[in-house]
């Protein structure tokens, strides 16, 4: 959803997401905005209570469309059954496999999202690759956070996805004691870290995982 309101309030147990990416056409086209981006801006303050969250995890590339190296090179690659991770602010596991890195210049305004790992469909052990992290971006006067903000890469037993992007633009001040995060996916071949950009005039960033 794309919204501008006024102060915003979320309390245990909700959890706010938008659609995953999707597409038949298989470019993988990093910048575009659509589906796999939350998009939301307050003209007051956004607080998230213990318990709640803004969730994007594994709604990036998938590996269907990403696996083959659309990806601007993000994309876990296959060979002879085995994979690699997804990456994307750093790289996914695999050595020559892996996806590689990009975006550093330029993520807090292309949004992209997080790359998918390889399959290893009809190999001996077939399974599907991991999807990579969504993209959130959450402009507010004041933020608050106790609860989670998250956009990681999902687990697979082949290549697991790389995290994807999270932006907050705080004018005012800027509270994190819960965790901001993303991750890439922890099993076979790991997924990279996604990348983080925070703007704020006073307070701490606390527990943040992802490429600054």
């Amino acid at each position: 959803p794309t919204m501008s309101i006024g102060n915003v309030t979320l309390n245990s147990g909700v959890i706010l997401t938008a659609q995953a990416f999707s597409s038949t056409n298989g470019n993988g086209q990093a910048g575009t905005l659509g589906n796999g981006h939350f998009i939301l801006g307050t003209t007051g303050t956004f607080t998230v209570n213990t318990g709640a969250s803004v969730n994007m995890d594994a709604k990036g590339y998938t590996q269907n469309l990403s696996y083959q190296g659309t990806n601007i090179g993000g994309a876990g690659k296959k060979l002879n059954c085995v994979a690699g991770g997804g990456g994307y602010g750093t790289s996914g596991g695999g050595n020559t496999l892996a996806g590689g890195t990009f975006g550093s210049s330029d993520f807090w305004t292309n949004l992209y999202l997080g790359s998918g790992g390889a399959d290893t469909n009809g190999c001996y052990d077939s399974y599907t690759g991991g999807s990579g992290g969504g993209a959130i971006y959450i402009s507010a006067l004041n933020f608050s956070n106790a609860g989670t903000i998250t956009a990681k890469g999902a687990n697979s037993n082949a290549g697991s996805g790389s995290g994807g992007t999270i932006v907050i633009n705080v004018s005012g001040n800027f509270s994190n004691s819960g965790t901001i995060t993303t991750a890439g996916g922890t099993l076979g071949a790991v997924g990279g870290e996604g990348r983080v950009k925070l703007t704020y005039s006073t307070g701490s960033t606390g527990t943040v995982i992802g490429q600054q």
